[in-house]
């Protein structure tokens, strides 16, 4: 499902540069890798949203980060997030678990809950507004988010890509989700019309799907203007009525692409995010599901020491600052508690790693 995104990379401020940053987490074990954006002036006292963006299969982190959010992630105001898919043993190509026969085996669900949990911990997102959107097998992805972790995700916007078969008869979100849909009428990888491809439902059917999950009754077609010589035509179909917006940009004539201006007459990563802002989760979750086993860890400043107790034997603990410095490290005995030295901290928030039982937990200290 490989295809390149038919961009022209504009050039980026050396500010913009500055901002990017490539971050690893360990997720039951595993080193998982993404790209990270982070708004210009961004503190711990500001809580942004959060939007994560998929690549499509053989695609990767860095050439998907150019997609354009990091633009306006600024003024907008919110955190992108680009994460890297592992190769699927079929294909030999990036790829994520999504449910088709050409996806990846890797723990997915579990990278996207770690990296939630580890962005609010390291920038206070805001948790009710997280998120998703991908290209092709990414947006597979989106889909497959929405139906197994809806309680982390606010809003998906897939950009050619479908539920996977499995979804289609399996997906129970539990509530209205709001889901903006770009597809084309002539993608020969993800047919807009029903047809038969393993695995993988259609865009109408995928619509058909979350309009009925959300109970939307009434639609309003509108065509946007054709300002460009691409051949293409774009139908915006608004659908509503019931409990959350589904919205379709239909792409007349186009294939398995990502329109952008100025070549095409709409630009899918803006059009994503004017989706995107004002969408609120109504009841999100503080912590991911494969979180909620964890070793319990408690934790408080003395005044000299960092102390740590926790309910299974810890194994080392890490201490960071907010922006990102280690400032000590320990090995420790496999005790239950342990004292970290910390000397002259004062009115700073610190960010305190623990291998407990060997399961990875951070936690925000407050040191006053």
């Amino acid at each position: 499902m490989k295809k390149l995104l038919l961009i022209t990379l504009l050039a980026i401020s050396t500010n913009a540069f500055a901002q990017f940053s490539t971050q690893t987490i360990d997720v039951n074990g595993e080193q998982r890798q993404f790209r990270q954006y982070l708004p210009s002036g961004l503190t711990n006292s500001e809580s942004v949203p959060l939007v994560i963006a998929l690549h499509g299969m053989g695609d990767d982190m860095q050439n998907f980060s150019n997609v354009g959010f990091s633009w306006f992630a600024d003024t907008a105001r919110f955190i992108c997030v680009f994460p890297q898919g592992l190769n699927s043993d079929l294909v030999g190509q990036s790829a994520w678990n999504n449910g088709t026969l050409i996806g990846s085996a890797a723990d997915d669900i579990g990278f996207m809950n770690r990296l939630i949990d580890s962005l609010y911990v390291r920038h206070n997102i805001d948790l009710s507004r997280v998120y998703v959107c991908g290209f092709s097998m990414g947006a597979i992805m989106s889909n497959r988010l929405a139906c197994t972790i809806p309680q982390r995700i606010a809003a998906i916007a897939p950009v050619c890509g479908a539920l996977s078969s499995p979804d289609l008869t399996s997906c129970n979100p539990g509530r209205p989700f709001p889901v903006m849909m770009m597809n084309s009428t002539v993608d020969q990888l993800v047919p807009y019309a029903p047809a038969t491809t393993p695995t993988l439902s259609s865009a109408q059917q995928t619509l058909d799907f979350w309009n009925q999950n959300n109970n939307n009754t009434d639609s309003t077609v509108t065509a946007m203007p054709d300002t460009e010589n691409d051949t293409i035509t774009v139908d915006k179909i608004a659908f509503s009525g019931g409990g959350a917006p589904v919205n379709m940009w239909k792409q007349n004539d186009a294939g398995h692409q990502w329109l952008y201006t100025p070549v095409n007459d709409i630009d899918a990563t803006t059009e994503i995010w004017l989706f995107f802002r004002d969408k609120v989760h109504p009841n999100p979750a503080t912590v991911g599901l494969e979180e909620q086993n964890t070793p319990k860890v408690s934790l408080y400043y003395n005044g000299s020491d960092i102390v740590i107790r926790a309910d299974k034997k810890i194994q080392g603990v890490q201490v960071y600052d907010m922006q990102g410095k280690m400032l000590c490290k320990a090995n420790t005995t496999n005790a239950v508690e342990t004292r970290i030295p910390l000397n002259n901290i004062s009115n700073q928030m610190l960010i305190v790693k623990a291998m407990v039982n060997r399961v990875p937990v951070a936690k925000k200290l407050v040191v006053n």
